[in-house]
């Protein structure tokens, strides 16, 4: 699933991972890349979703500290 086209939906109980509006949960996903980045409102989105989904307990191969760092 490309990561653009996940979302995050914040309400009063937190955060929530979703596509089209349904809960996103897996036990662990491969991050080949951030896709096309556009500007850097994009490229915030799109770290910002990905921390999202590992601080949720999935396991992220290629995690983004190592393109931090």
């Amino acid at each position: 699933m490309p990561v653009s086209r996940i979302s995050i939906k914040v309400n009063k109980d937190g955060s929530l991972v979703v596509i089209r509006d349904k809960p996103f949960k897996v036990d662990g996903a491969f991050l080949r890349s951030l896709g096309v980045l556009i500007d850097v409102e994009t490229f915030f989105r799109r770290t910002i979703t990905i921390k999202l989904i590992e601080e949720g307990g999935t396991v992220v191969i290629n995690p983004l500290e190592f393109i931090e760092d």
